[in-house]
């Protein structure tokens, strides 16, 4: 399964961990996939286009305002990943309050090791989120924003297997899926989990 090559580290507003889906309402949300992002809209989808429904748009990297949500990426080379920002609503705001969605998609693999989101690429984010603000000539990023240092990266091929297989929803099971050492679908194989 081509998701089990790609490895996701997300958080919400609360430096909450995500497991990279952001609904903004009943009809609207974004999807960190592989290593790019999804914009799916039920409300918006139209047959003849280049997506399956709901699916309207794919973000690699640049701004896209759409609706209620804005979303900000950056393509790396590094693990060929894709950091990004999605956010809706205001600060201070009853009536639409801010919400956020931050993270990085990647190649999760290094040779044939499983290696997740690395060091270097949170070090890569870190440096990006200080940036945003001046590159985008923008002021609602929140000043106490920052990345959790006991996040854990997730398996995408593993978190669509155990919802498949179990039935449980992916905010249950995505702690328990960000200890593996091994992706599920390696371990299918018969590849063992590193020793400590």
């Amino acid at each position: 399964m081509a998701k089990s090559n790609w490895a996701t580290l997300a958080w919400d507003e609360n430096n909450k961990s995500s497991t990279g889906v952001f609904k903004i309402d009943e009809s609207i949300s974004v999807e960190a996939y592989k290593n790019w992002i999804y914009l799916r809209d039920k409300t918006g989808w139209s047959e003849g286009g280049s997506y399956m429904d709901p699916t309207v748009a794919e973000i690699w990297s640049g701004e896209l305002n759409y609706k209620k949500v804005r979303i900000i990426a950056k393509r790396l080379d590094l693990q060929n990943a894709m950091l990004f920002y999605c956010r809706t609503g205001y600060q201070d705001d009853e009536k639409t309050p801010y919400r956020h969605m931050l993270g990085i998609c990647c190649y999760g693999f290094e040779g044939g090791s499983w290696v997740g989101v690395t060091y270097p690429l949170v070090e890569e984010l870190k440096l990006w989120i200080e940036q945003i603000e001046e590159d985008y000539n923008i002021v609602w990023i929140p000043k106490d924003m920052e990345v959790p240092d006991d996040s854990k990266s997730f398996n995408q091929g593993t978190m669509y297997l155990v919802e498949k297989i179990t039935g449980e929803s992916a905010e249950d099971i995505l702690p328990e899926i960000q200890d593996e050492k091994t992706p599920l679908m390696m371990k299918m194989f018969g590849e063992e989990e590193p020793e400590e």
